[in-house]
């Protein structure tokens, strides 16, 4: 039986903490999600107050109603790019985590070799340990045959 690693709770830390930063990550990309899908409400409801503007300026001018589109498009313009910032900084945000999780991960992956190469090194000095066993085995088998030999002589 192996031996435990003795570096063991170092990697379940830093098995647990890449965890905790991929769940980060993944509630980051839902908070990006919501946000691309407000931008795509915002684009759909200027592209609808557009339609509704230019159908506007055809035949008589209902000026009042024109001015109030005029308007919802400036406030929309307004918000659209307010959410364009805020796609922005979660982006960078998201980045940076990702950037986090690989390190965490290469952090943990780096203790993860150093395990498989101590249960190598385990494996391969059973190995000897049993191969000499065997050669001591067959060394004495032959030592008694040999015996008996010389006595039968």
């Amino acid at each position: 039986m192996a031996p435990k690693f003795t570096l063991q709770p170092v990697l379940e830390y830093r098995h647990r903490r890449v965890e905790a930063l991929e769940i980060e990550l993944g509630r980051m990309l839902r908070e990006q999600k919501r946000a691309e899908d407000r931008l795509e409400s915002l684009t759909t409801r200027q592209y609808e107050l557009l339609e509704e503007m230019r159908s506007l300026q055809e035949g008589s001018l209902d000026m009042k109603r024109i001015h109030q589109i005029y308007n919802g498009l400036r406030n929309l313009q307004r918000l659209i790019n307010e959410q364009k910032q805020v796609l922005a900084e979660i982006q960078a945000r998201i980045d940076q985590q990702r950037d986090k999780v690989v390190r965490a991960k290469q952090d943990e992956e780096t203790l993860e070799i150093l395990k498989e190469k101590e249960e190598d090194r385990f494996l391969q000095e059973e190995k000897r340990k049993e191969e000499a066993a065997r050669d001591d085995i067959y060394i004495a088998q032959a030592f008694h045959k040999n015996r008996n030999l010389e006595k039968q002589s």
